[in-house]
């Protein structure tokens, strides 16, 4: 049989009751769906930002008001269309939202089941969500003209949400708070959430041949793998500045490594200019942060990313490369990861191939950190796991070790 989200939440609850972690704190993660939701069970399209992610319906609009904006000298892109329902839970409960249903305008599909946006961000490209005088040129004119005879009867502009007047580079603009967004008014949200939910049974019936798993051995599994994560722990790694020897593995051998004090300075810097960690991306504010980030990484123009982008990655890499640091750039905290267990693989067959090299994965058990040290966390399965097959792509995160 298949399993439904509510079974699969009891047997992990179970599963952790049997290992004596406890599963009656209230330190679960919170949820939005409950079990019956129509969301369960079945796997939906991810993000998309491209135009074949608009409803057909919709997307002429969209083409004419981009196509308006080019006229005036603009260059809009999509800064957002589709979103699955994980990226809308998100953004409800960050606040970046309003809608208070994953059944927006943005998560919506055909009844074929296919990505069908009802809503778009439009952004200026180079300017995107900044507070600047040119961006918000842009969403003056976005929201005449989405307000004109043309397409007020079809658009609804959220820069008339909540107007409020803002003073920027001199000039007076009357904008809401969601100047980039444009919606259909053809189709009403509860209309558009029915649409959406025939799309969602018809791509369960697509899906009900997927093979299934019996409850004994789904139990079987998450018991292995919460015993695995009780046993070796989900190791923390480190990469450090020099490292030299080894018989198979880097325990107790002598290394240098350099402090980085640079490395903790920039990032002490950064966090106190998101005001000690208390501002939100969403935020005007935060925006040439968030470009400053994207733009060291140095192919990752303003039509690649939105303020809601996984970010901590390109943070990182802009820390340490500013910071003087031999740095390996990029948006994915696995990319440098794996690049340091290169590192370590060849240390440990070669004690004398790596002199001077920077960056060697330790585990947490071998050394311990040192200031500017980045330290790297798998989030799925365990760090041993992730060594053994070489490294790669798998859901993690790094901080910079800043002491304490």
């Amino acid at each position: 049989m298949l399993l439904n989200e509510e079974n699969i939440r009891k047997l992990i609850r179970e599963s952790l009751e049997a290992i004596g972690t406890g599963s009656g704190s209230n330190n679960t993660t919170r949820t939005a769906d409950n079990s019956d939701d129509e969301y369960s069970g079945v796997d939906l399209p991810d993000d998309d930002k491209s135009m074949s992610a608009v409803d057909k319906n919709f997307r002429p609009i969209v083409e004419k008001i981009m196509g308006l904006l080019k006229e005036q000298g603009f260059d809009p892109i999509l800064g957002s269309a589709y979103r699955s329902p994980k990226s809308q839970q998100d953004k409800i409960d960050k606040g970046y939202s309003k809608t208070k249903t994953v059944y927006g305008y943005h998560v919506a599909l055909d009844v074929q089941g296919n990505k069908a946006a009802r809503a778009v961000d439009l952004v200026n490209r180079g300017d995107g969500w900044s507070s600047t005088k040119a961006a918000f040129d842009f969403f003056e004119a976005l929201g005449k003209i989405s307000n004109s005879d043309q397409f007020k009867d079809r658009v609804e502009w959220g820069g008339n949400w909540k107007q409020k007047k803002k003073t920027v580079g001199g000039k007076e603009y009357f904008i809401g708070w969601d100047p980039a967004h444009i919606e259909t008014k053809s189709v009403s949200m509860s209309q558009s959430a029915e649409i959406t939910k025939k799309g969602i049974v018809s791509l369960k019936s697509q899906d009900k041949d997927t093979e299934s798993i019996s409850e004994t051995a789904l139990r079987q599994i998450i018991r292995e793998s919460l015993e695995a994560i009780g046993t070796t722990g989900n190791d923390t790694t480190r990469t450090t500045d020099k490292a030299t020897s080894s018989e198979g593995s880097l325990a107790g051998i002598k290394y240098t490594s350099i402090p980085n004090a640079q490395a903790v300075q920039n990032a002490k810097s950064e966090f106190t200019a998101w005001k000690d960690g208390k501002m939100k991306e969403s935020e005007e504010e935060a925006y040439p942060l968030l470009k400053k980030y994207w733009d060291g990484l140095g192919d990752w123009p303003e039509d690649r990313w939105t303020p809601e982008t996984p970010w901590s990655a390109a943070f990182i890499s802009f820390v340490m490369k500013k910071s003087g640091d031999d740095f390996y750039n990029s948006a994915a905290h696995t990319t440098y990861a794996t690049k340091a267990l290169e590192n370590r693989n060849k240390l440990v067959e070669d004690p004398q191939s790596l002199a001077g090299v920077q960056h060697v994965l330790f585990l947490k058990s071998e050394a311990e950190p040192e200031l500017g040290d980045v330290m790297f966390y798998v989030r799925e399965g365990n760090i041993e796991s992730w060594m053994a097959s070489g490294g790669g792509e798998r859901a993690s995160h790094t901080d910079i070790f800043i002491g304490g």
